[in-house]
């Protein structure tokens, strides 16, 4: 919950400090920058274009054969381009994107320390707290995960989701993530 939470408050900080700098008003040519910057990191991380809905099953189903440094590199990278592609003009949202880095961190995670949980309580509890984070209402967050785990993983969803709640609730207004909406 913890991980997920600070995942979040790294791309609302990300996204904020982006922001600041309009890059698209200084130079228009941010999105194919960040479209060859994206074609080159495909090459290297599979994980990293897309939205993430064709790359989910078999993540989640641990067909993926990537090694625990990929599965992690290609998360932290996802969420770093997310935020740049949203900040320069690229058209899409952040649930299936998030929802993918947050099962990579999960079954990267879970392949580094295997005793400590199950895939499933892995990307749930990541799942819940990064969309808590990132999402306005616990109660979003809770339907959506249910709807995107498929009941793989809902008690860490639970979990993950309770973490960054009580985080959010126990941040100074100026310490913690500025909500996005």
């Amino acid at each position: 919950g913890g991980i997920g939470c600070g995942l979040g408050w790294l791309l609302l900080r990300w996204r904020g400090w982006l922001e600041r700098r309009q890059l698209l008003a200084q130079w228009p040519w941010w999105p194919v920058l960040t479209g060859l910057l994206l074609g080159a990191c495909m090459h290297w991380l599979p994980l990293v274009p897309f939205d993430g809905e064709e790359q989910m099953r078999p993540l989640l189903e641990g067909q993926n054969s990537s090694q625990a440094w990929v599965l992690l590199l290609s998360a932290m990278v996802k969420l770093l381009l997310l935020g740049l592609c949203l900040e320069t003009g690229w058209r899409g949202g952040v649930f299936f994107p998030l929802f993918l880095i947050a099962c990579a961190l999960g079954m990267g995670l879970h392949l580094l320390l295997p005793d400590l949980g199950s895939l499933g309580s892995w990307c749930g509890a990541l799942t819940g707290a990064l969309y808590r984070c990132v999402l306005p209402t616990p109660l979003a967050v809770l339907v959506l995960g249910i709807a995107l785990l498929q009941g793989h993983g809902a008690a860490g969803l639970l979990v993950g989701l309770t973490m960054a709640h009580l985080i959010r609730s126990h941040v100074a207004p100026g310490d913690g993530p500025p909500p996005r909406h």
